[in-house]
C-alpha cells in the first residue's frame, strides 16, 4: 500500500496536473451560479465574484498556478455561464 501511495504523489502531484485551475474554476462558477440562481440579489453573487477573482490571484502569487491556467479556469466557468444563459434565453423565447 505505501508504495502504490508513494507512486500516486510522485506521479499525480501538482506539476503533472495544473491546467486549468480547478480551484479558480469552482470559484467562479459559484460565484456565476449565485449570480443565476438568485438575480434579486446580484450583491451576494458579486461578492462571491471578489472572492473568485481573489482564488486566482492567490493561486499565481502563491506559485501554484501560471497565470494562463487561472484563466483558463475563469474562460470555462464564463463559457458554462453563457451556455446556461442563451438556454435560457432561448427557452423564454420559445414559450412567447
Amino acid at each position: 500500500m505505501r508504495q502504490w501511495n508513494l507512486w500516486i504523489l510522485s506521479t499525480a502531484d501538482i506539476h503533472s496536473s495544473v491546467f486549468p485551475s480547478g480551484h479558480v474554476t469552482v470559484a467562479f462558477s459559484a460565484a456565476f451560479a449565485m449570480l443565476l440562481a438568485m438575480p434579486d440579489r446580484r450583491r451576494i453573487g458579486w461578492m462571491l465574484m471578489t472572492i473568485a477573482a481573489l482564488v486566482l490571484v492567490d493561486t499565481v502569487y502563491g506559485r501554484y498556478h501560471y497565470a494562463a491556467d487561472g484563466l483558463a479556469g475563469l474562460a470555462i466557468s464564463a463559457t458554462a455561464f453563457g451556455c446556461v444563459r442563451m438556454l435560457r434565453a432561448i427557452r423564454i423565447q420559445r414559450a412567447a
